[in-house]
Parts: structure tokens; C-alpha cells; sequence
């Protein structure tokens, strides 16, 4: 029969793996409610699932003789009823039971695999339960039945690493508090032989509990959240089925308003960002693209499942897989033509990224990709690129284009088969007059207020019916007459719709330009997509040789891409053609790019400046150039925090040192408490052990003072020996008092009475004073008061 003690110390067990595991959902909701549309749990409902779960889990680890033998007959029943084919219809100890769950599992680890902070899928309806489920058994595990406090601290601390705007809930502060406060706690349910209590101070509790909070008023909301930190486990080895985070413009500069929020003044990065080695052509290089827009930001439209690049010698002749369908042609006939005409080229590429990466560029229709094992002996034969080459071909691809390697490949680069269109065809959009774009019925949501700010545009798209050459061309003709190419372009508010940010300002980088032309084909209904890479520029080569050319922010580009029927995806581009001569290093028949008469010129940014500036993206014009508060990344233009502050600095110092004394003094008068407490007859009363273990705690202190005052004392010594070396250092007859019932209780076993236990409390306070007497303050501090347990005795 268990006593009051055991059963309150069940209760306090399972309330507290109760806490942990509520604290450990709601952190857990919060990391997934990043990858999901919405995430809504009922309190009560999950109360109850945690409560119950945690009894019941936590009553099953506690009587595991009785739990384990009916877990084993389970699972016996259910082999035999799979083994024999029969089914015995006893509800989950059936194996139909489990079937029928198969694609409620399968719709789970297809939501894990696929989904992601940049593509969240619907969240299937069992994710919050079961972070309930398994929250609870984790806390009545490392809580309940295997208390490992540093376990649980880890639990209750990683997932703040991976929450973004982990303070816009002002729950996250209290959840966080009672989470430490349950560690805290889980020290008392550790085992120990002695009996002994193995949880800290309550003044280590207090300050930690003070101090996590007391932080959280100075520190900035985002510092638990490591951007590089979460990429990093984000991006970990891609697999088939899986995701990996795409290119995005953010990494050298572009995006002040978040990756994919178009808007605001950019400071592109000057550290080299990838060596690439092609032939003289100009052409483009593309890491990622999305088909997705919803007024501010770019996102894809359906999950990018990652799929086996296949290593494919005849992939000139497949147009059926769903290789081809992301990347190559779909009618033969197309291809012959494109290839006939100029329009596609083939080429070999060597890229070696100058940061550890796995995305590949393509210049858009991908044959073959290997990736270096080891550098090359000599130069890389052009006409057979693989040849004595140690190489590893594990690559995979998403329906959108992007192609990425299982490894990073920074070390030795990666060389590939490709086709291409030369940048000079992209930009005269009549090469594409006999080829058809894939078109449905568009919604033209835009018109009105294309009408409305900029009617020149609207009668180019939304006027008289043109073919899709004479269309494009109008547009890149129309920018590039009417608005300017400027890296300093405003923010734009959230209130605010980029289209009507664009066609009011008429100014902005390759990033507006290329989302104005996406949306509005769209708007036309053509297939279009938005694509980031880069722009490989011309070089002044023989048409058969290579070059190396090292690529920067400086060459960094976004254009629209329009999908055409058997041909595939083709750039488009949308940026006016003096700054892409300027980018790609040609000379570009173009009108002239000056804004028109009405447009204040001191205002706009002119393509002479930017040709004269080293980089194409990275510049502006002189009076431009000095520096102001916006032109900035967007770490560098948010407010500055308390912490980056001299003075904030010091009062966080300060603070902490404040917590710390203030939590030392406690320490210290606590215990000095304690200690008295232990000098007083009183404290016999106040006892929470029985007459036994109290007089086993109070000789094993005089032993120990006995030790500290020099008496030799050896294990094999009688109790009668030890009085004896007590006496001839003291001479108190509170020794000879003591012999009689000290021997009677260590060899007789018997029970101490009351006037035995008050009878060595006496040598004990008598020797406890002769030691205050000799040591100092400091020694009789460290070397009596801080030894002194929590319990009276």
C-alpha cells in the first residue's frame, strides 16, 4: 500500500510531465505553424489528450511487469492474425485497423518530406494530435520514468532556433518559464542508493527563471532564431521525395523586405559568388524559379517534390519523361527546328561555386551533370567533357526547373552537358515569331489599374490583339523609354500592390521589371514563371574556346520565362536593353532608354551612369551613391537593438551581475538559515526522516567535523574508537553520553528514542560551535554553512 509520500510524489510526477508536454506542443505547433496555412488546436481538447496520455504512458512505464507482457501479447496477436490472414475485428489489435490508417500515414510523411517555410502545404488534420501525442509520451519518459534534466532542456530550448517571429505570441514567454521550472523539477525524480535529493538550490532555479526572463526584456525577438542555423539543417542532404531551399536573390543582397517580397532599396554583396566556364556566348543562368504571386510576394503554386536527375545518354531523343517536361522539348519537330535555327545551342559548362552549395545553374535545358570527385589533371576536353573524369552523377530536379546535387560541390566544381539560348536572341523577341506560347483564357485582373497609372502600357497589353512577339516586344520597348532602371528604389508598404508601386514610380531593377512582365502575360493568360540566376556574360573568344568568368551580385538577374508549346521554357526579357548590354557585355540594337519629357530626369538613374559603373546591378549614378539610410540590406536598415547600444550593453551587464548577487545573497542566507536551524533542539522536531536516518545524518556530520579538525579516522575504527579520539581532543562528557545508544543503534539495531537522538544533537551543537569558534568567517562559510543540506535533517 503506498503512503501519502508515494502518492503525492505520483501526483507531482505526472502534473509535471503534464507541464513539459504542454510546453513542448505549443512550441512544436509553433514550428510547424511556420509550414502551414493554419494551425488551430482547441485548449481543452488538447489538455485533456495531455493529461490522459501522460497517466496513463506514465502508469504503463511505472508497472512495466505488468505493462510489458500485455504490450508483447499484443503485438503476438497481431503478428498471428497478419501471419495467417485473419482478422479477429478487435479494434486497433486488428490488422485492419492499422490498414486503414495507411494513407492517413502516407499523407503525413508526404506533408514532412514536401513541405517547407517557402511552399507550406495544407497541414493534414492529425499533425496537431500527434505533436500532442508524442510531446506527452517524450515528457513521461525523460520526466516520469528516466528523469535527464539536460535532455529535457534540450527539448524545451531547439525548436526556438527555428521559429521565426518567435515573439509575436506573448505566450512563448510563460510557456518557456514553466518549461525551465519542469526541468528544474525533474532533478527531484532522479534516482539516487543514498536517498539523497539531487535537485539544485532553489536559489539556481529562481535565477535561472529570473534571468531567462529578465533577458528577454533586452534582448532583440529574433535572437534565438539563427537564420544560417536553420538553412543549414533546412538544406540538409536531399534526397528523392524531399525539398531543398531554392536560389534566391536574398543571398547577395537583393530582397530588404524579405526573400521574395519584391520591393526596396538593394545593396548587391561584391564577394565572387561562382566561377563558371563556357564559350563566348552571353546567356543565362538560372537557380531557381516560381510561379507563384500573390501582389507582394513570389512562391509556388504546388509542392516541389525533388526527383532522380537520371543519367541518360539518349536524353536527346526523350521527350516524354518528366525530365523533358521540366526541362527539354516535348515534340521532336520543335527541337529539329530550335536547333536549325539558331534559337538553341548546345555547350559545355564548368561551374564551382565559391560557398558551399548543392544548387545548380543551367542555362535551361540540362542533358548531362556530373559532379567533380577530384580536380581535374588538365584542361576538360570540350568535345568529350567526361572522359578520364572521377565524377558523381546523384543529382535531382523539381517540376520547376531547379536542379540540385546530393553534395555540395564547391570543392572540385561540377561539369554538365547544356542547351541554351544565346541572351542576344532573348532580347529580340521576333526569334520566337514561329513558335506558338502555351495560352489560356486570362483573367485580366490588372486592366483598371494598368489603365489607370500608366495608359500607354494598358494599350500595348490589354489593347488591339497582337502576336505574342509584337506583345513582348512593345512592353521591352515601352520600358525601356518610360522607366528606369534604379537599385535605389523605394520600399514598398504592405498596404501597397507592387504593380501599382511600379507603374506609378516607373523605376526599380531587374527583379521589378521581371515580376511586371510575369504578372501581366499572365494576366493575358500565358504560362509564365518568375526566374532568378545569373547572366553569363559575352566574351571576346574564339566561337570554339572557353572562358572562365567569375560571377558576383554584379551579374545577378531576374527575367520572366514564357513556357512554348514543345520548345519548353524560354527567357523573356523585361529589362531595358541598356542596362543588359551593360550586364551581358553586348552591344544590343535598343531605343533610347531616357525617360520622356514628363518624367523628371534628375530623379531617374541613366544608362550612361550605369555603364559606367564596374558592375551591372551592384551601381548607381554618382549623385546617387552617397550613402543613405534605405540603401541597405534588410538586417542593416531595421531599428537597432538594445544590445547594439553602448549603453544597453552596460545595463544588460549590469543587470546580470544584479541577478547573480541577488541570487548569491539568497544562496548564502538560506543556507546560514538552514544552519542555524540545525543548532536549534527544535530542529529534531522538525525532522523529515524517521529517529533511524536522523541520527545516521547527525553522526555522519560529527564524523565529519571530527575529519576536519584533524582526528585521524579509519573505516575499520568501532564507534567506541572514534569517541575515544573525540575525547582526547575535548574532554566533554556529551562524548561519553552518546556511546550507549550509538552502539545500540549501529550494531544492536535498535530504535533510537528521543532522548537518544537529543542526546547526540547536543555533541553535534557543542561541536558545531568549537568549530565557528576556531575558523574564520569565510572559513566557517565554505567550510560549514555552504556543506549544510536543504532539510533540517
Amino acid at each position: 500500500m503506498k503512503t501519502k509520500k508515494e502518492w503525492a510524489q505520483t501526483l507531482q510526477s505526472w502534473l509535471t510531465s503534464s507541464v513539459f508536454a504542454l510546453c513542448l506542443s505549443y512550441f512544436g505547433l509553433r514550428l510547424v505553424g511556420q509550414y502551414a496555412p493554419s494551425v488551430g488546436v482547441n485548449f481543452l481538447f488538447s489538455l485533456a489528450i495531455v493529461l490522459s496520455v501522460c497517466l496513463l504512458s506514465g502508469l504503463v512505464f511505472k508497472y512495466w511487469k505488468i505493462s510489458l507482457p500485455i504490450v508483447a501479447l499484443s503485438l503476438l496477436l497481431l503478428i498471428v492474425q497478419w501471419v495467417s490472414g485473419s482478422d479477429f475485428g478487435l479494434s486497433f489489435l486488428s490488422p485492419s485497423f492499422w490498414l486503414s490508417k495507411e494513407g492517413a500515414f502516407q499523407r503525413i510523411l508526404g506533408w514532412i518530406q514536401a513541405t517547407s517555410i517557402e511552399d507550406p502545404l495544407l497541414m493534414p488534420q492529425s499533425i496537431p494530435n500527434l505533436i500532442l501525442f508524442g510531446s506527452s509520451l517524450l515528457s513521461v519518459l525523460t520526466i516520469w520514468a528516466l528523469p535527464i534534466p539536460l535532455l529535457n532542456l534540450l527539448f524545451l530550448i531547439g525548436p526556438l532556433f527555428f521559429i521565426e517571429d518567435l515573439t509575436v505570441d506573448l505566450r512563448w514567454m510563460p510557456a518557456l518559464l514553466a518549461g525551465l521550472f519542469c526541468v528544474y523539477a525533474s532533478y527531484a525524480f532522479r534516482q539516487d542508493p543514498a536517498g539523497r535529493d539531487q535537485r539544485p538550490p532553489i536559489s539556481f532555479g529562481l535565477t535561472l527563471v529570473g534571468l531567462t526572463f529578465l533577458l528577454s526584456l533586452v534582448i532583440p525577438s529574433d535572437t534565438f532564431f539563427n537564420p544560417d542555423f536553420h538553412r543549414f539543417l533546412n538544406d540538409k542532404r536531399p534526397m528523392e521525395g524531399g525539398e531543398v531551399t531554392a536560389f534566391s536573390l536574398k543571398e547577395l543582397g537583393f530582397y530588404p523586405q524579405g526573400n521574395l517580397h519584391v520591393g526596396g532599396p538593394v545593396k548587391p554583396s561584391e564577394d565572387p559568388y561562382i566561377d563558371v566556364t563556357a564559350g563566348p556566348d552571353a546567356l543565362y543562368l538560372r537557380g531557381s524559379t516560381y510561379d507563384a504571386f500573390d501582389g507582394h510576394s513570389w512562391s509556388y503554386k504546388n509542392e516541389q517534390i525533388l526527383k532522380v536527375f537520371p543519367w541518360d545518354l539518349n536524353f536527346f531523343d526523350d521527350v516524354t519523361s518528366d525530365k523533358a517536361k521540366s526541362f527539354w522539348f516535348t515534340d521532336k519537330a520543335v527541337r529539329d527546328r530550335a536547333l536549325q535555327d539558331g534559337l538553341i545551342k548546345p555547350t559545355i559548362l564548368i561551374q564551382r561555386p565559391h560557398r558551399d552549395t548543392k544548387v545548380v545553374f543551367t542555362p535551361g535545358k540540362p542533358g548531362l551533370l556530373g559532379r567533380l570527385l577530384q580536380a581535374p589533371d588538365g584542361p576538360i576536353n570540350p568535345m568529350d567533357p567526361f572522359t578520364g573524369l572521377q565524377i558523381n552523377n546523384s543529382f535531382l530536379y523539381s517540376e520547376n526547373g531547379m536542379v540540385v546535387s546530393e553534395s555540395p560541390y564547391h570543392e572540385f566544381g561540377m561539369v554538365s552537358i547544356d542547351h541554351y539560348i544565346p541572351l542576344r536572341k532573348v532580347v529580340d523577341p521576333q526569334s520566337l515569331a514561329s513558335y506558338t506560347p502555351t495560352r489560356v483564357k486570362g483573367e485580366r485582373a490588372l486592366e483598371n489599374n494598368v489603365a489607370v497609372l500608366d495608359s500607354s502600357l494598358h494599350e500595348i497589353v490589354y489593347g488591339e490583339e497582337k502576336d505574342f512577339a509584337s506583345l513582348v516586344s512593345q512592353i521591352q520597348d515601352h520600358f525601356s523609354r518610360n522607366y528606369s532602371y534604379n537599385l535605389n528604389a523605394s520600399t514598398i508598404s504592405d498596404d501597397e500592390l507592387f504593380i501599382d508601386n511600379f507603374l506609378t514610380n516607373k523605376e526599380g531593377y531587374c527583379v521589378y521589371f521581371a515580376s511586371a512582365m510575369t504578372i501581366l502575360l499572365r494576366d493575358l493568360g500565358y504560362e509564365t514563371r518568375y526566374a532568378e540566376g545569373f547572366v553569363l556574360p559575352f566574351m571576346d573568344i574564339a566561337p570554339d574556346d572557353v572562358a572562365n568568368r567569375t560571377l558576383t551580385a554584379n551579374q545577378a538577374h531576374a527575367w520572366c520565362e514564357v513556357h512554348m508549346e514543345g520548345l519548353g521554357w524560354i527567357p523573356v526579357e523585361a529589362t531595358p536593353s541598356s542596362h543588359m548590354e551593360t550586364l551581358s557585355g553586348l552591344s544590343l540594337n535598343h531605343p533610347d532608354d531616357q525617360p520622356t519629357p514628363e518624367e523628371p530626369e534628375d530623379s531617374q538613374e541613366s544608362s550612361e551612369d550605369l555603364s559606367e559603373e564596374s558592375g551591372p546591378e551592384a551601381s548607381i549614378d554618382e549623385e546617387s551613391s552617397t550613402p543613405i539610410d534605405n540603401d541597405t540590406s534588410e538586417d542593416e536598415k531595421s531599428p537597432k537593438s538594445p544590445l547594439e547600444a553602448s549603453g544597453a550593453k552596460w545595463m544588460v551587464f549590469g543587470l546580470i551581475i544584479l541577478v547573480f548577487a541577488l541570487g548569491l545573497a539568497f544562496y548564502v542566507i538560506g543556507k546560514d538559515r538552514r544552519w542555524k536551524e540545525r543548532q536549534l533542539p527544535a530542529s529534531l522536531d522538525r525532522a523529515k526522516t524517521g529517529p533511524r536516518e536522523t541520527m545516521d545524518r547527525i553522526w555522519t556530520e560529527i564524523k565529519r567535523m571530527g575529519q576536519e579538525e584533524g582526528l585521524s579516522i579509519q573505516r575499520k575504527d568501532t564507534v567506541k574508537d572514534l569517541l575515544d579520539k573525540l575525547y582526547v581532543k575535548y574532554d566533554w562528557k556529551e562524548i561519553n553520553e552518546v556511546q550507549a545508544s550509538l552502539e545500540a543503534f549501529r550494531y544492536g539495531e535498535e530504535e533510537p528514542t528521543r532522548e537518544d537522538l537529543q542526546a547526540i544533537h547536543r555533541l553535534y551543537i557543542k561541536l558545531s560551535a568549537e568549530r565557528k569558534r576556531k575558523l574564520s568567517k569565510t572559513g566557517w562559510l565554505f567550510g560549514e554553512v555552504f556543506k549544510v543540506p536543504r532539510k533540517p535533517w
